[in-house]
């Protein structure tokens, strides 16, 4: 094996001829686990969101929230934390 070939990168512990592609692959899998938490954290807003306007005008107002506020919050796009 030539040693000019060789690609290191300490970051990944990807050493050797298939270095590039370990490389490309941890950073796909770095995207892949931040757009999974994204998403995750989306649908617990949306859950949050309907559970929010489902409740009673006695729990709002133990809670210290107005219709008004609940209005604002729930037409919230949910991408939008």
């Amino acid at each position: 094996m030539n040693p000019s070939t060789l690609i290191s990168d300490r970051r990944y512990g990807a050493t050797g001829r298939h270095a590039a592609t370990d490389i490309a692959v941890a950073t796909l899998r770095l995207h892949l686990q931040r757009a999974a938490r994204a998403a995750r954290t989306w649908l617990r807003t949306l859950h949050s969101r309907h559970e929010l306007r489902g409740l009673s005008d006695y729990e709002l107002r133990d809670l210290g929230l107005s219709r008004c506020d609940v209005a604002r919050e729930t037409d919230t796009p949910f991408w939008r934390i």
